[in-house]
């Protein structure tokens, strides 16, 4: 594979985790449809609180979800921002895109093993091209 090529890839990879950031925090905190079953199901959630802590079971996946969206938006900045500094190092490019595509690879399989597939819709395809530009044989 062409190293430039390599270095597209991994951009590519990298700007759909940007993207998965972005997305997962627009959803986070965009305004839902009132539901009756929802807002009962929000009101359980506010009231039941952790062993006797101060946060409620929905304070916890408010920050889970609002953690989700920062860190993918953080890692694709990160795995930019790397390859950047590197100057484009064909080895420090391999090296974050085998990174990214593990940590894609795991978002994916953990998304669809809870039934919460739209992760999984960035993060295959980013898993993918991190993959190609981590372990595809490179000529200069």
């Amino acid at each position: 594979m062409n190293p430039t090529i390599l270095r597209r890839l991994h951009l590519v990879g990298a700007i759909l985790f940007v993207l998965t950031g972005i997305a997962h925090l627009i959803g986070q905190y965009a305004p839902g449809d009132p539901d009756f079953v929802v807002d009962g199901v929000m009101a359980m959630m506010d009231r039941t609180h952790i062993a006797g802590s101060g946060f409620s079971l929905r304070d916890m996946m408010m920050c889970w979800g609002a953690l989700y969206g920062v860190m993918s938006l953080l890692f694709g900045v990160h795995a930019l921002v790397t390859v950047h500094a590197a100057r484009g190092d064909l080895a420090v490019v391999r090296a974050s895109a085998r990174t990214a595509a593990l940590a894609a690879v795991l978002q994916a399989i953990v998304s669809l093993a809870y039934h919460t597939p739209p992760p999984a819709l960035f993060m295959l395809p980013a898993a993918m091209l991190m993959g190609l530009a981590g372990f595809a044989n490179v000529r200069e």
